[in-house]
């Protein structure tokens, strides 16, 4: 699984890391700090705190729930695709 550590300040809370996209495109469920804003928006992102990261993980470690959270990372990563990001931009420039 891929692991984004932040501190909660300001400009870490509305950022991300470059590494998220690159672990949800790999398929791989991303454990993301909680105090994060926006991440329903990336699917396969696991949301946690100091309290509930062990549960987390041991939840991943049953191989149903890896795998629902793993394709739900790998989708989210087909649909960030740069071909069909960049679509509207190559419309415009054609």
């Amino acid at each position: 699984m891929g692991l984004i550590t932040s501190r909660p300040d300001e400009l870490r809370l509305y950022g991300f890391s470059a590494k998220h996209p690159q672990y949800l495109a790999y398929g791989l469920p991303v454990l993301v700090p909680n105090s994060r804003r926006f991440l329903e928006l990336l699917r396969g992102s696991v949301p946690y705190d100091e309290e509930s990261f062990l549960e987390l993980v041991e939840q991943l470690a049953d191989r149903d729930e890896w795998q629902r959270v793993s394709d739900e990372a790998y989708a989210q990563a087909q649909r960030l695709r740069w071909d069909l990001t960049l679509e509207p931009l190559a419309e415009l420039l054609a």
